[in-house]
């Protein structure tokens, strides 16, 4: 911790004890003011990175990030791909059920048009 104060001057400096074995709150945040860290209080159980413009909350053994605008959590990069996959899927399915019903459409009207003749 004194290197990231003392000679590189890190903005921001959080800590995360997921076990709480060394940080009793699990989730400890400094900031630089002065020349020295001060500890950042939690507001809501949560810290504020005046860095990233986001909070910082533990969820279980993890941390995450939460968006303060909108109180709601940024996804981690798995959780944005299946979601993402879930979309697609979605998608295709739409897709594949318009172009039945188009089928099924067209069949009808084929035999519309038979009859008609």
């Amino acid at each position: 911790m004194h290197t990231y104060e003392r000679v590189l001057r890190v903005p921001e400096y959080f800590v995360f004890d997921p076990t709480g074995r060394y940080v009793k709150e699990q989730l400890r945040g400094y900031r630089l003011d002065g020349g020295a860290y001060q500890v950042i209080s939690p507001r809501d159980g949560r810290l504020h990175s005046e860095q990233l413009g986001l909070e910082i909350v533990v969820s279980g053994s993890y941390f995450r990030f939460v968006d303060p605008a909108t109180g709601i959590l940024i996804l981690s990069p798995e959780e944005a791909r299946k979601e993402a996959e879930a979309l697609a899927a979605a998608e295709i399915r739409a897709r594949q059920a318009a172009e039945a019903e188009v089928a099924r459409l067209r069949a009808e009207l084929d035999a519309i048009r038979n009859q008609a003749t």
